[in-house]
């Protein structure tokens, strides 16, 4: 291969690449768009303080009464924000395990904040109107 068929080549090459990455970064800002989240990407299983999350407990320690309360306020705006969700995603949605979800969502069933549709993990959870 000669120098100018060489060069053509890198051309086509950076030109398929840079295509490639374009599409990829659109797909996924649909994907964002059609989902309802922002187009920042979003990790899984992280926590902190300046979300509104509690700190992370030692194992076994149960929550202190303001950070469940936090938690169930923070349940309720985002069922609010996301009708028909299950557990998983509202766990997604909030960056934690969806077992820590369990109690806060018992009391929002309980005060009868929140109302609930199917089963097992097909259960959806919606804000009931007041």
């Amino acid at each position: 291969m000669n120098q100018k068929q060489q060069a053509i080549r890198t051309l086509v090459e950076d030109f398929v690449g840079t295509l490639s990455e374009l599409i990829r970064q659109a797909a996924l800002e649909s994907v964002t768009q059609a989902l309802g989240g922002d187009a920042a990407p979003r990790r899984r299983g992280g926590r902190g303080e300046a979300a509104g999350k509690p700190a992370r407990r030692a194992k076994g320690q149960k929550r202190t009464p303001e950070e469940l309360a936090n938690l169930v306020e923070l349940v309720t705006a985002t069922i609010g924000a996301h009708p028909g969700s299950r557990v998983e995603r509202l766990a997604e949605i909030l960056e934690m395990n969806s077992k820590e979800l369990q109690l806060p969502i018992r009391k929002l069933l309980e005060d009868k904040v929140i109302g609930k549709k199917g089963q097992k993990r097909a259960t959806t959870y919606t804000l009931k109107n007041r």
